[in-house]
């Protein structure tokens, strides 16, 4: 498999989409995820991660080798994100209690869909509440797998603020989700 480098420099040496299009492969299922957790739906998720990548295409010239393109990357992501979300903050609430869009897809039981749907609205309603940094640091640990490094580099925090901020998100959230489960029961 080549390099990140090895299509970056194509694309910007001869405009090359082919090299392009190879570079969005690599990551568009990360920043699929990214965007769906993110958003809380599907089809805003798509939206994003086309609007993302239709900013690195525009960009890509700005990049330095200075540090890893999937960093850079996953930096216009989280700030497309956080951007976006904050100017539909109302759409998107109303959004999220209107959706559920990640059905367990291994099973044909109607009532398994309908309580993996559940779920996962109500996780995407407890991802809704969070403020500032920690909705990113949350799905960037918990649900991308990064580490606290990636996380302190990529949103340019200290180590211990990306374990505490990922603490308080991790609590307000299954708080949300205690709530929403003692009021849901019989």
């Amino acid at each position: 498999m080549e390099p990140d480098s090895v299509y970056i420099n194509e694309f910007l040496k001869n405009k090359n989409q082919k090299a392009f299009t190879e570079l969005m492969k690599r990551y568009q299922d990360k920043v699929f995820r990214f965007c769906v957790a993110y958003s809380g739906n599907k089809a805003d998720a798509e939206d994003l991660a086309q609007e993302i990548f239709i900013k690195v295409f525009h960009n890509l010239g700005n990049f330095r080798s200075e540090s890893l393109f999937g960093t850079w990357l996953y930096r216009i992501m989280i700030n497309h994100c956080h951007n976006t979300y904050n100017s539909k903050r109302f759409r998107f609430r109303k959004l999220i209690q209107e959706n559920s869009t990640i059905p367990d897809k291994g099973s044909d039981d109607p009532e398994s869909l309908v309580i993996a749907r559940e779920k996962t609205k109500m996780i995407y309603e407890g991802l809704s509440l969070l403020e500032g940094n920690q909705r990113s640091v949350l799905i960037l640990r918990d649900i991308d797998g990064l580490t606290y490094e990636e996380i302190s580099e990529l949103l340019h925090l200290k180590s211990g603020t990306v374990k505490s901020t990922l603490a308080r998100a991790r609590i307000k959230v299954a708080n949300y989700l205690k709530r929403r489960l003692y009021y849901e029961l019989p």
